[in-house]
């Protein structure tokens, strides 16, 4: 199942949202990866921080 628009002016669709979401139903859907896929890059640029409020 695709889910991803074939050009960008579908983000502005009505249609295209409609469609997505039902088509998606409640799965989790990950538009640029998995996390597993994306944790090398998120390590090396989101540091945790030192100090907590």
């Amino acid at each position: 199942m695709n889910l991803l628009p074939k050009s960008s002016k579908e983000f502005g669709s009505v249609d295209y949202w409609e469609k997505f979401f039902q088509q998606r139903g409640k799965k989790a859907f990950e538009w640029y990866g998995t996390y597993l896929e994306l944790c090398g890059v998120l390590h090396k640029y989101i540091k945790p921080r030192e100090k907590r409020w």
